[in-house]
C-alpha cells in the first residue's frame, strides 16, 4: 500500500498541476488517474464564459499547485464545454454543463453532481491586487483541505476515522448490519439524504446566518451552509460492536450517529430510521435543537454488562438461573446465610 501511494505521489508531483482539459472525455481520464492513485475526485477550475479576471490564471495554478499533494486538478479550456451526469436526491441522474456563467471550482466525482466552492471567487472583468489573489487562493485551499474532495459516501473503517473526524466536520454515520436484508434500501434512503444536503436542496437550504451548531462552524466560517457542515458515510456495527457502544447503541440496528469529534460528542435518535426522518434530524442538528451527548469511555465490566442486556429475553434466560443459584448456595451454606463460617471469625487480638 505504501508503495502504491509513493507511485501516486510522484506521478502527481511530476506532472503539471494544472492540465488542460477541453472534452469530458478528458476529463474523465483525470479522474481515472485519481482513481487508480486511491483518490475519488479531481478539481475542475473553470473561468467562466467572459474568461474570468485578469489573475485568474494565475490564481488557478498557484491553487492547483498548492492541491497538488493531495489531489488532481485541471483547468477547462476557453470555449470547452463539459458535461457531467450526476444523481439528484431522488437519485435520477442529470447532466451539468460547465463551465457555469461565472469562474467556479467545482469537486467532480463520478456518478455525483459538482460539489462548487461556495466562496467568493475573482469577479469577471476585474483586476484583482496580488494580496486578494493571495486571500482567494488560500480559502479555496482551506474548502479543498476539509474533505470536500472525500467521498459522498465514506466506508468508515481504522484506516480512516480519526483522519476523517479531524476534519472538523460532523461526521453522520449509518450505522448497519451488513448482512442484514433491509441493510441496502436503508443505506439509499441514507444516500439520498447525503445526496440532498451536500447539494443544498430547498428542503435543507438555511437563509441568513447560523445557529448554534451552523455558525461560524462551516469551512471558512460564517455564510457557509449545511453542506460544508456534514461528512456523510457508513461503518459496520457487528464488526466494530465495541466501538458504537459509547454512543449508546447495543444493538437494534441500523442507526444513524452524528459524531463531533474533536469535541468528543454525539447526536444520536434511537427513533430516527426513516428518510424523513434522518433529514429532520439533520436539519435540527445543524439549528442546534437536538443537545448532544458525551462520548463514553466504559470499562471492560461497564460494556460487558451493556451487551448483555441487549441480548434482550436471552440475557433474562442466563442470568435469572444464576441468580436463583446463586441465592440456593447462599441459603444452604453451613452457619445460615447470615452468619459467618467457621473460617470467617474474627482472629483474636495478641
Amino acid at each position: 500500500r505504501a508503495g502504491k501511494d509513493l507511485l501516486a505521489f510522484a506521478d502527481r508531483m511530476t506532472g503539471p498541476a494544472l492540465p488542460l482539459v477541453s472534452s469530458t472525455g478528458e476529463v474523465r481520464q483525470v479522474l481515472e488517474r485519481a482513481d487508480k492513485a486511491g483518490l475519488d475526485s479531481v478539481f475542475l477550475f473553470g473561468a467562466g464564459p467572459s474568461g474570468g479576471a485578469s489573475g485568474w490564471a494565475d490564481f488557478a495554478e498557484q491553487t492547483a499547485k498548492s492541491l497538488q499533494p493531495r489531489a488532481y486538478s485541471c483547468l477547462l479550456a476557453p470555449g470547452a464545454v463539459v458535461s457531467w451526469e450526476g444523481a439528484g436526491a431522488d437519485g435520477a441522474l442529470k447532466a451539468t454543463a460547465l463551465p457555469r456563467d461565472e469562474p467556479f471550482v467545482a469537486v467532480l466525482e463520478a456518478g455525483e453532481r459538482p460539489r462548487y466552492f461556495p466562496g467568493a471567487l475573482l469577479p469577471p472583468g476585474s483586476s484583482p491586487e496580488a494580496a486578494t489573489l493571495e486571500a482567494t487562493s488560500k480559502a479555496v485551499e482551506a474548502w479543498a483541505g476539509s474533505g470536500v474532495d472525500a467521498p459522498l459516501m465514506n466506508n468508515f473503517t481504522g484506516l480512516n476515522f480519526r483522519r476523517l473526524g479531524k476534519l472538523g466536520k460532523l461526521l453522520v454515520i449509518a450505522i448497519v448490519d451488513p448482512a442484514n436484508t433491509t441493510t441496502p434500501a436503508y443505506l439509499a434512503g441514507f444516500k439520498s439524504v447525503a445526496r440532498a444536503v451536500t447539494q443544498e436542496t430547498a428542503a435543507f437550504l438555511k437563509p441568513g446566518a447560523g445557529s448554534a451548531v451552523g455558525e461560524g462552524a462551516g469551512v471558512g466560517g460564517e455564510g457557509f451552509g449545511i453542506a460544508e457542515r456534514f461528512l456523510f458515510g457508513t461503518m459496520d456495527g457487528v464488526r466494530f460492536d465495541d466501538f458504537v457502544q459509547q454512543f449508546n447503541i447495543f444493538g437494534g440496528l441500523p442507526r444513524v450517529v452524528v459524531l463531533d469529534m474533536p469535541a468528543e460528542l454525539y447526536y444520536e435518535d434511537a427513533e430516527v430510521d426513516e428518510t424523513d426522518e434522518m433529514a429532520t434530524f439533520l436539519r435540527e442538528v445543524f439549528d442546534g435543537k437536538v443537545p448532544a451527548q458525551k462520548e463514553r469511555h466504559e470499562n471492560v465490566f461497564v460494556r460487558s454488562w451493556h451487551r448483555l442486556s441487549g441480548m434482550g429475553w436471552r440475557f433474562w434466560a442466563l442470568v435469572i438461573p444464576l441468580v436463583l443459584s446463586l441465592g440456593a448456595a447462599l441459603l444452604t451454606a453451613p452457619g445460615g446465610p447470615y452468619e459467618p463460617g467457621p473460617k470467617m471469625g474474627r482472629r483474636k487480638r495478641d
